[in-house]
């Protein structure tokens, strides 16, 4: 009997914030509620008025706190950081994982050109995992986000599942297409086209996936430096190809969800004003 895959968090935090200047930290650790930390993925907001005004027992809750408990939620036994050298604050807040709970392990970047470059370093670690993918400035419900995409996946088998929310207007990210039975047709890399009103910001993938994803990255590695070939890569770019060459990618539609990008002034003003509807 073939054994069930480890289930490993896949976190990017290998960025420069570039689009949050002199910020005195790593943007993953903008505290974005007062409260007791989110030992089951959320705040308790039962008691509103305690999380508002905080006692003694309760601490900030930073911005990747909450996707790390989302991951955990999702099953994911450990969880890999991958930061750029320079963000040792990310490592020292979170140490080995225990201040929520998980196993966390770090793998150090001198530098990355991309997301699809940062995730393919982890290789080695996760090239036999189930993995959780998702952004440490992103706010997004539900609680059991990951678990409803890793349920959707064991229901058909695909090679990797997305986790699809509804859009503000103007918001920055990849639209997508999907057919009716979910799965995705296309997908429209970093636009903010009105048209479509559904994104995706999180994922499971397979190991085939993750196979895939390192063969990609191999040949633009070789093709960028005989070519010149300008322009960054993004996640998105390579979910494309998956899909022209074969590849079966399914989503999960969070119909009644939106995702919050705090990485930008206006989204985290954004974030902040909606407070009560990611908390």
């Amino acid at each position: 009997m073939k054994s069930p895959l480890d289930i490993v968090g896949l976190v990017p935090a290998a960025g420069r914030a570039s689009r949050l200047r002199n910020l005195p930290f790593s943007k993953e650790l903008y505290p974005v509620a007062i409260g007791p930390e989110p030992t089951s993925g959320i705040l308790d907001t039962s008691c509103m008025d305690d999380i508002l005004h905080a006692g003694d027992d309760h601490k900030p809750v930073t911005v990747s706190q909450y996707l790390l408990k989302k991951m955990q939620i999702g099953g994911a036994q450990k969880i890999v950081v991958m930061l750029r050298r320079g963000k040792w604050d990310i490592a020292d807040y979170y140490l080995d994982g225990s201040r929520v709970d998980a196993k966390i392990a770090y793998i150090v970047l001198d530098s990355s050109p991309s997301v699809p470059h940062t995730v393919d370093a982890a290789y080695p670690f996760i090239k036999d995992a189930m993995v959780l993918f998702g952004y440490p400035d992103i706010l997004f419900n539900p609680n059991k986000a990951y678990a409803q995409l890793l349920e959707q996946q064991k229901s058909v088998g695909s090679d990797a599942v997305l986790g699809v929310f509804n859009l503000f207007p103007g918001q920055l990210t990849d639209r997508i297409e999907l057919d009716e039975s979910g799965y995705l047709v296309s997908i429209d890399v970093r636009t903010t086209e009105p048209d479509t009103k559904m994104g995706w910001m999180i994922a499971a993938w397979t190991p085939e996936f993750t196979g895939y994803l390192h063969e990609i990255i191999s040949y633009v590695r070789i093709s960028r430096s005989s070519t010149n070939r300008k322009g960054e890569l993004f996640l998105g770019h390579i979910i494309q190809e998956a899909i022209n060459d074969g590849l079966k990618i399914n989503s999960v539609v969070f119909k009644k969800h939106y995702f919050w990008d705090i990485g930008t002034p206006n989204g985290l003003k954004k974030a902040l004003e909606d407070y009560a509807f990611w908390i």
